[in-house]
């Protein structure tokens, strides 16, 4: 669920798809506070059906940043990407576009080095967000994503030896 810039608005994309639904469609619904009055809106589509909308948080009135994410955990933690999402309806479905690929995040720099604990995995370039629940984004600007993993202790996503700390990760993107 994410509430628009001007407070008055909140959008609510499911989780996983409705029994009844097409596998790989999500419900999106706008809830007007003020009227208190639920809207159905143009549904996401997922990439796969066992992927889950793990957090959004509105742009505007009209655009979402969405994290779409597997199961994964560790080495299995493959897709976890990141979209824009533009809630008008086109045959009745969203438009996204893809700001970044979590599994796959271009570190050149090598800044998510040196590692924590011996043993820690998904450092360096490629930098890679290893935890099963990526389930938080925070739009800092124009630029800049903040995303959390909850740890839902005692994961180990990180380092296979030990539970996972809460990671805060701050990834520069193309211009939202």
């Amino acid at each position: 669920m994410a509430i628009t810039p001007n407070g008055k608005t909140l959008i609510v994309v499911m989780e996983g798809a409705v029994v009844g639904d097409a596998p790989l469609s999500r419900r999106v619904f706008r809830y007007d506070i003020r009227h208190g009055e639920f809207t159905r809106l143009a549904d996401y589509t997922s990439d796969v059906p066992d992927r889950f909308l793990a957090d959004a948080q509105a742009i505007d009135d009209d655009t979402l940043v969405v994290i779409e994410r597997d199961g994964g955990l560790g080495v299995t933690a493959v897709a976890r990407p990141v979209y824009e999402v533009d809630l008008a309806e086109f045959g009745g479905v969203t438009t996204k576009t893809l700001v970044v690929e979590l599994a796959e995040v271009p570190d050149p720099d090598l800044i998510s080095l040196p590692e924590i604990h011996p043993g820690d995995i998904g450092l360096g370039n490629p930098f890679q967000v290893t935890c099963e629940s990526i389930e938080s984004v925070h739009v800092l600007d124009k630029r800049h994503l903040m995303l959390t993993c909850d740890n839902n202790f005692p994961n180990k996503g990180r380092n296979p030896n030990l539970a996972d700390d809460t990671e805060m990760i701050v990834v520069e993107v193309a211009k939202l």
